[in-house]
């Protein structure tokens, strides 16, 4: 497997996103003076708070402006450069659902003329399988949303896969699990809405256990793999392997417990309570259908996950603590404190 030079150039597309942010900051914490890393980011809108926290972290930090469908904004900022770590976001309206496949033909097709390029990291999601193998996925109807979503991931995870070992580069898969973040703002606006009141309302069993990854450590995997092993790093090889990312696996009252920790090391005494009820219910109270019909696929569709291997890599893992400590002033903010 070939090393790109010292001095890294990596290509990220999606850099204001959650995976982009904690890719970049965890690149530029990788960085030394023996072995510089500059980035190139691919943002919609520079000026956006978002885009301009990121030019802030490093003078390496380089903004360009365009999205993924955009040919000539993906060439310039992948020019020159010799790694790429790019995510695709999901378009949930009917006609965008193959947007996933078109934007990961172009950024794959513009980085095979980039003849600098050596490593590709990309991610999807922990169980993404193809569903049109009988027995994957229960529940899961061709037609709908959930089907183009898990076809879309699949299909972009072997092309990855074929453009990679077309142009000899070297590839890593990465499958995150179950978000931290998702129980903070924007996402629990959706998820868990009933936050606000200190309650969690879920259709999920109670005994239901849930793979968590605090996004800090996709970033760090994602940065190690887009470096690779060698340069007088001790980094593992993570090249030619698809990975589900975990942090750590336990209940929603695990997840509560620790929110209640952190809160109290700040001086706010609050209990998070998690009710447990029936599809039948929920729709009763007039709760989002779309959550509930998500968590009834999640609880018909386990996919327990690795945990070891992800261990094994040699890093330490985020912990439910760790990461509701350190998001103290957005956990309050969700909590309506």
């Amino acid at each position: 497997m070939s090393h790109s030079a010292p001095g890294d150039v990596v290509f990220v597309s999606g850099g204001t996103g959650t995976q982009g942010t904690a890719t970049i900051r965890a690149l530029l914490r990788l960085a030394s003076s023996t072995h510089p890393i500059s980035i190139h980011a691919l943002v919609r809108d520079p000026d956006s708070p978002k885009a301009q926290a990121l030019a802030q972290l490093s003078p390496s930090v380089k903004l360009f402006k365009g999205d993924n469908d955009d040919r000539s904004a993906i060439a310039a900022a992948a020019e020159s450069c010799t790694a790429c770590f790019f995510i695709l976001l999901t378009g949930w309206d009917q006609t965008e659902s193959r947007a996933e496949r078109r934007q990961a033909d172009t950024i794959l097709s513009v980085l095979s003329s980039v003849t600098t390029m050596r490593r590709v990291v990309y991610t999807t999601t922990a169980g993404v399988r193809d569903p049109s193998i009988p027995g994957n996925f229960k529940n899961l109807e061709k037609g709908t949303h959930r089907y183009a979503y898990f076809e879309g991931k699949h299909a972009n995870e072997m092309a990855v896969q074929k453009t990679a070992e077309e142009n000899g580069w070297a590839w890593t898969i990465f499958k995150p699990a179950y978000f931290l973040s998702n129980f903070l703002k924007p996402m629990a606006e959706f998820m868990y809405p009933q936050l606000a009141e200190h309650r969690i309302v879920t259709v999920m069993p109670a005994d239901w256990k849930y793979y968590l990854v605090d996004p800090e450590d996709i970033g760090l995997f994602c940065a190690v793999a887009v470096i690779g092993p060698g340069k007088g790093r001790d980094l593992p090889d993570m090249s030619l392997q698809k990975i589900d990312l975990v942090s750590q696996v336990g209940l929603l009252t695990d997840v509560t417990g620790a929110m209640g920790r952190a809160l109290a090391k700040h001086g706010d005494q609050v209990k998070i309570n998690v009710e447990y009820i029936t599809a039948e219910e929920a729709q009763r109270r007039g709760i989002n259908s779309s959550k509930t019909e998500y968590e009834q696929f999640l609880a018909s569709n386990p996919t327990p996950l690795d945990l070891q291997r992800v261990k094994d890599l040699g890093f330490e893992s985020g912990t439910l603590d760790g990461f509701f400590e350190r998001e103290i002033q957005r956990l309050k903010l969700v909590l309506a404190l």
